[in-house]
């Protein structure tokens, strides 16, 4: 074959991760953008880079970034402690998700991650009940909600709600 055939041969194989020796090579690291930097698929379409363009999923839900502001918390509660947890002196951070609707209200309230993780299995009963407290709290919070052009969205978010005795 020509050095040139060769050439694209050996390509192909490293595109492939085969190498001659048999040998893999390890993958080269892609660099990543900046979040303000127009995705690939839309170059050379007529997009600005400088529009931001948020990737709602499915449900029309946002994320936070790419230019929608993160919700801001305009009211809320401090959770209660359950005696058993007080009386046990538990204490840890509970982190909550949630959606904030267009009108500022937490909606599908879960437990991401559980007090109960971080404690003892004798005690993990009594920190589920700090969890349940966190996400009651959360449920009656109020929120500015995140915006894109000018027009409230949902946003989901994550909250850790922190439960300490002093």
């Amino acid at each position: 074959m020509r050095r040139s055939a060769w050439m694209i041969w050996a390509l192909l194989l490293a595109g492939l991760g085969v190498m001659a020796s048999g040998v893999s090579a390890k993958p080269v690291q892609e660099t990543q953008q900046p979040k303000t930097a127009a995705p690939q698929e839309n170059a050379g379409k007529g997009t600005s880079s400088a529009t931001p363009r948020p990737n709602p999923n499915a449900s029309g839900i946002y994320h936070a970034g790419d230019g929608v502001p993160a919700p801001q918390i305009t009211y809320s509660i401090d959770p209660e402690f359950t005696d058993k947890a007080r009386k046990k002196k538990i204490s840890g951070t509970c982190t909550i998700g949630l959606v904030v609707d267009s009108r500022g209200n937490p909606q599908d309230v879960h437990v991401v991650k559980s007090i109960a993780e971080s404690v003892p299995p004798k005690l993990r009963s009594d920190a589920q009940g700090l969890d349940e407290k966190a996400v009651e709290a959360v449920r009656q919070y109020k929120f500015k909600p995140g915006e894109f052009q000018g027009k409230a969205v949902p946003v989901e978010t994550t909250l850790e709600i922190n439960f300490r005795i002093y």
